[in-house]
């Protein structure tokens, strides 16, 4: 029996040793949990608090209209004549957008112009004349009463002339027009509408609940 004992005893101890080093893993001191690795302090950004308007976009429909917008009127009476622009056109300052027949008014200028070089002379006739003493007072007053009125009829057609034109006032775009050639023209009635380009505004229909 001894002699049996003896011969397992090696297999014995084998075992033992196997069972040893199986369990020891199990009742061993517990591991360390793993720390995550320090990075170091993290970068931030700061603002200054400031106070503002919020604000907010919302999409609409308008019309692009110039800052300024006049009528071109006439301020005498006459038959249109010539129309140089077109509606939707782009005018400068200063072009001729129409004019008036101004042949009679040329004519009547002529006249006025011929009546007032001879009161004008006549006048200095007169003028010399008494200074010699040989014309009266009265003619010298009625000699100088005359050429005023004949210089104030020049004047009058001169500018009855000048308004025949009707020029720009600044850069633009013709917006309407309202007398063709041949229309008679009245004195206070429109002609054309310009709008000032340089400065556009916008004409839309705002929702009153956003």
């Amino acid at each position: 029996m001894k002699s049996r004992f003896s011969q397992l005893l090696p297999f014995l101890i084998v075992a033992g040793i196997t069972v040893v080093l199986f369990l020891l893993p199990h009742f061993g001191p517990p591991k360390e949990s793993a720390k995550p690795k320090d990075k170091g302090p993290t970068a931030v950004t700061t603002v200054r608090v400031t106070r503002g308007d919020l604000r907010e976009a919302h999409q609409t429909v308008g019309t692009a209209a110039g800052q300024t917008e006049i009528k071109i009127t006439s301020q005498v009476e006459g038959v249109l004549q010539e129309v140089a622009v077109k509606v939707g056109g782009r005018v400068r300052k200063g072009q001729t957008l129409a004019t008036l027949d101004d042949r009679l008014r040329r004519v009547e200028l002529v006249q006025a112009e011929a009546a007032l070089k001879r009161s004008t002379g006549e006048l200095k006739r007169v003028q010399q004349l008494a200074d010699k003493g040989i014309a009266e007072a009265k003619r010298l007053e009625a000699a100088a009463a005359q050429q005023q009125m004949d210089q104030a009829a020049a004047e009058k057609f001169h500018t009855q002339l000048s308004l025949s034109r009707f020029p720009s006032p600044f850069d633009g775009i013709v917006t309407a027009q309202f007398a063709y050639p041949g229309d008679t023209i009245r004195s206070g009635s429109p002609v054309f509408a310009l709008a000032d380009v340089a400065r556009l505004r916008v004409l839309a229909k705002v929702p009153e609940t956003i």
